[in-house]
């Protein structure tokens, strides 16, 4: 169910996938919280956000850093700023 959800690169999957942050199996877990980086939608920040805040140790800081890694500027916003920049001579 999780690489479905995943493998369809659309963003409303983020929470039909969110809902296994919080299954009771920390493999399940897990993968959902790597699905959700694979789907790479910024609209999975708070779920993963939430699940930190009760997840236990290490599970908690992969969930932290899931959602810093999905807060990173794309590849094409960064190109957009650079030639912003550029044109604006800065």
């Amino acid at each position: 169910m999780i690489e479905t959800l995943t493998v369809t690169y659309d963003a409303a999957s983020v929470p039909s996938l969110a809902r296994f942050l919080a299954h009771t199996d920390p493999e399940i877990r897990a993968a959902a919280r790597e699905g959700l980086v694979q789907l790479g939608e910024r609209a999975a920040i708070p779920f993963l956000e939430e699940a930190a805040k009760t997840a236990p140790g290490d599970e908690a800081v992969a969930l932290r850093e899931a959602a810093e890694f999905l807060a990173l500027p794309t590849w094409t916003e960064r190109r957009a700023a650079e030639k912003k920049r550029a044109s604006s001579g800065s």
